[in-house]
């Protein structure tokens, strides 16, 4: 009865050297695309602050600093 149970990676076919190749490349590529969106998301956005207030950037009077 031992004999008829088999392990599933009998039937598995070893990846041949293209195969393996294409999946690393694959892999790299991914890798370098996921850095490349991190990178810009990380990427630290400058604020325009000119456009506030039509170009007035002093503090109103009621918010004096303690």
């Amino acid at each position: 009865m031992k004999d008829l149970i088999r392990s599933p990676l009998q039937f598995v076919r070893p990846m041949t050297k293209d195969e393996w190749q294409d999946l690393v490349l694959r892999a790299g590529h991914n890798e370098r695309l996921r850095i490349r969106r991190r990178q810009r998301r990380a990427k630290p956005t400058s604020l325009d602050l000119s456009d506030r207030r039509g170009g007035e950037l002093t503090r109103p009077a009621s918010s004096a600093s303690l």
